[in-house]
């Protein structure tokens, strides 16, 4: 089972650009990323899924996945123009999709997630989905994730390659950075990953602990 420590935050359109300028010149290994999201439980609540000891995240995910013209690294853009790029990529039949079933368990300190997650390649997603089915379980919620992936190491002291997603959740503005090393302690990792999101630029007083399902809900 790997272990995975995340902050995530929101972002004004502002921050969304400074961030992509940032991580366009300094990070590695960058491409594009949509997610499309599908979560399944045997429980109709959260309360019912903790008290049943269920894993809180059972999840189908549907990934596909684009290098970027090195033209598009040099082009200044508007927002809205960063925007109608992501949107452009998503709507694209051209890239392949693959598909991954996980399951993971989370705990929250002070806004930053612990995880425990489990992941798997899935040649097949329909037998899960008709698994499920048999099994009584139900999809209860979707999100789709258009993202922006950079592996990045930006401070002096950095013992640790991050992995960042600048992205759009259902039209949402948000930065996610993990790392899923599990040699270090995770004080270690948490602060490094608190002034890697400084030096985005991104306001650590609005980190979000918040599952995706409410974070999304609450918008509406």
């Amino acid at each position: 089972m790997g272990r995975e420590i995340e902050l995530k935050a929101a972002l004004s359109k502002e921050q969304f650009l400074s961030i992509w300028k940032i991580l366009t010149t300094e990070g590695k290994d960058l491409c594009l990323l949509l997610k499309n999201d599908e979560y399944y439980s045997k429980y109709s609540t959260r309360e019912e899924r903790i008290k049943n000891g269920e894993p809180q995240v059972i999840r189908i995910r549907s990934e596909k996945k684009a290098q970027i013209d090195s033209s598009m690294l040099k082009k200044s853009y508007s927002y809205q123009e960063l925007e109608a790029f992501f949107s452009s990529f998503a709507n694209s039949p051209d890239e392949k999709s693959e598909s991954y079933f996980t399951i993971k368990t989370k705990k929250i300190e002070d806004g930053t997630e612990f995880n425990s997650e489990d992941e798997t390649y899935v040649s097949e997603p329909n037998v899960l989905r008709n698994f499920f089915c048999m099994m009584k379980f139900s999809k209860y919620f979707g999100k789709q994730k258009i993202a922006l992936s950079s592996n990045i190491s930006l401070l002096k002291n950095s013992s640790h390659l991050l992995h960042a997603e600048l992205e759009l959740v259902n039209g949402l503005r948000y930065l996610e950075i993990e790392c899923t090393a599990s040699s270090s302690s995770p004080s270690q990792v948490k602060a490094e990953l608190e002034e890697t999101f400084k030096y985005l630029g991104a306001d650590l007083a609005k980190k979000d602990s918040r599952s995706w399902k409410e974070i999304i809900e609450s918008s509406k």
